[in-house]
C-alpha cells in the first residue's frame, strides 16, 4: 500500500500496521480466525469508501482486494462491493484516482488471457464473477479478456474508450440504455445468454466482429454514430435492429444469423450486407436508405418461409439447393422478376415432390 493511503488510512481508523491489514499472512492462526479478520477487515474497507479522502477510499479497495485474493469464498462480496462503490460514486461526477483502481481492479481478477487457445487459468483469476454497473460512470474501462458469469453495464455512462475485446459472459449482458462516448471495441466475443444493447448510444466506433450471440440479441432502437462493425458476427438465435440508427457506416459483411433477423424501420447510411447468411424470417420493413447507401449483394436466406420482406429494389430467388439469393430488382422490371420469382418456386416445390416421391419408392 502506497504510503500517503496507509497514512490517511491510519488517520481515520485504528486498523494499525500493514501487518494487521494481513491476517492471512499469520501463520499460526486458524481457518476460523482467519476467516473472521478477512469479514472484519471486509466491513471496515467497505465503511471507508463513502470517506471524501480519495487515498482513504483507494486505500480502501486495497484492502478489499487483499481480502479476495486470501479468501476465496470472500471473493463474489468483494467483487460486488466495488461495483456497487462503482454505481454510487457516480454521485461525485467525477473519475478521480480511486474511481479508475476500482476498474483496475475488477478487470485484473477477471482476465483470462489467451483463453482460447488452451492458456492455464491465471492465479489472479476470480471465478463465477457476476458484474453489476448498472449507472455506474466509467472512464477509459478496459475488460478485454474478460470471463465472468454475467455483465451489466445498463444505463452506465461510459467516457472514453471502451474495452471488451474477447469478452466470455456464460449467462446474460446488458447494455440498454448505456451512453459509450468513444470507441467501443467488442471483437471476438461470446455471450452464452440473452444479450441486449437496447436504446444504446454509440459516440464513437462499435465494433462486434466475429463476436458469438448464443441466443437471442437486442439491439433495438440504437444509435450508432460513428463506424459500426458486425463482419462474421454468428446469431444463433434472433436478432433485431428494429428502429436503429446507422448514420455514419455500417458493415454486416458475412454476419450469420439462424433464427429471424429484424431491421424494420432502421436508417442506413453506407452499409453492406455482402454474404451475410438469413436462416430464418427477415424484415426490412419501412427501412430508410438510399440505393446507393444499401447493399444487399450475395445475401443468401434459407427459403422456409415467403414472408422476407427486403428493401425497395431488391428480392428473392430461390436456388436449388433450399436457400434464395437476395438480387437487385432493375427498375422498371418489377413484373418480369416476379414471374421468374413464381417460375422457380415452381421448379424448386417440383423437385421436393420428386425427391420425396422418391424416397417413398425406395422404402
Amino acid at each position: 500500500m502506497r504510503p500517503e493511503r496507509r497514512r490517511a488510512l491510519q488517520e481515520e481508523t485504528s486498523l494499525g500496521s500493514t501487518e494487521e491489514l494481513q491476517p492471512a499472512a499469520r501463520t499460526h492462526e486458524t481457518h476460523e480466525s482467519a476467516s473472521a479478520s478477512h469479514q472484519a477487515l471486509y466491513l471496515q474497507a467497505i465503511s471507508l469508501l463513502s470517506s471524501d479522502d480519495v487515498h482513504v477510499r483507494a486505500g480502501a479497495l486495497e484492502i478489499l482486494e487483499k481480502v479476495g485474493e486470501n479468501s476465496t469464498s470472500m471473493r463474489r462480496s468483494v467483487i460486488s462491493a466495488i461495483c456497487r462503490y462503482l454505481r454510487n460514486d457516480g454521485r461525485r461526477r467525477d473519475v478521480d484516482d480511486a474511481h479508475i483502481l476500482a476498474q483496475r481492479i475488477i478487470a485484473r481478477h477477471i482476465a483470462w488471457p489467451r483463453r482460447k487457445y488452451g492458456q492455464d487459468r491465471p492465479s489472479t483469476f476470480w471465478e463465477d464473477m457476476e458484474i453489476d454497473l448498472q449507472g455506474a460512470l466509467l472512464k477509459d474501462l478496459d475488460m478485454s479478456h474478460a470471463h465472468v458469469m454475467s455483465a451489466c453495464f445498463r444505463n452506465a455512462d461510459l467516457r472514453g474508450d471502451t474495452w471488451l475485446q474477447d469478452l466470455l459472459v456464460e449467462e446474460s449482458l446488458s447494455f440498454e440504455g448505456a451512453h459509450l462516448n468513444g470507441d467501443f471495441y467488442f471483437s471476438g466475443s461470446e455471450v452464452c445468454g440473452g444479450a441486449s444493447f437496447a436504446g444504446v448510444i454509440f459516440r464513437g466506433a462499435a465494433l462486434f466482429g466475429r463476436s458469438v450471440f448464443e441466443y437471442d440479441s437486442n439491439f433495438y432502437d440504437c444509435r450508432f454514430f460513428g463506424r459500426a462493425s458486425f463482419v462474421s458476427c454468428d446469431f444463433r438465435g434472433a436478432v433485431s435492429f428494429h428502429g436503429s440508427s446507422f448514420l455514419w457506416s455500417a458493415e454486416f459483411t458475412q454476419m450469420r444469423v439462424a433464427w429471424d433477423a429484424r431491421f424494420a424501420e432502421a436508417e442506413f447510411k453506407d452499409t453492406t450486407f455482402e454474404l451475410a447468411k438469413f436462416g430464418d424470417i427477415v424484415s426490412f420493413l419501412g427501412v430508410s436508405a438510399s440505393e446507393e447507401d444499401l447493399n444487399l449483394h450475395g445475401v443468401s436466406v434459407a427459403a422456409k418461409h415467403l414472408l422476407n420482406i427486403w428493401p425497395a429494389g431488391w428480392g428473392e430467388l430461390l436456388e436449388g439447393d433450399g436457400t434464395a439469393t437476395v438480387v437487385r430488382v432493375p427498375e422498371g422490371r418489377e413484373q418480369e422478376f416476379k414471374a421468374l420469382q413464381k417460375e422457380r418456386r415452381m421448379k424448386y416445390t417440383f423437385s421436393k415432390m420428386s425427391r420425396r416421391q422418391a424416397t417413398t419408392e425406395l422404402d
